[in-house]
């Protein structure tokens, strides 16, 4: 289905979902924000298909190596109850 949204809407969706837009037919550019979730202690594995979050690991990511730091910040924590 057709997601048609007005200046200053929002879609989520997950990121295999296939998506795009139409050509930009203003004079002004589009802006956008794409914002990449994933659950703390990801880590980098060779196989699969390789994510654009992976250049933030650097130029040669090791096997095994933790998605975190300023580039990959935890927005929310479980309160330990």
């Amino acid at each position: 289905e057709e997601a048609v949204l007005k200046a200053g809407q929002v879609v989520f969706h997950h990121a295999l979902t296939f998506h795009g837009s139409g050509p930009n037919t203003r004079d002004t550019p589009r802006k956008a924000l794409a914002v990449h979730l994933q659950p703390d202690g990801c880590r980098y594995q060779r196989i699969g298909a390789w994510h654009q979050n992976v250049k933030d690991l650097g130029p040669n990511p090791k096997e095994g190596a933790l998605f975190q730091g300023p580039t990959f910040p935890v927005l929310h924590e479980e309160s330990s109850k």
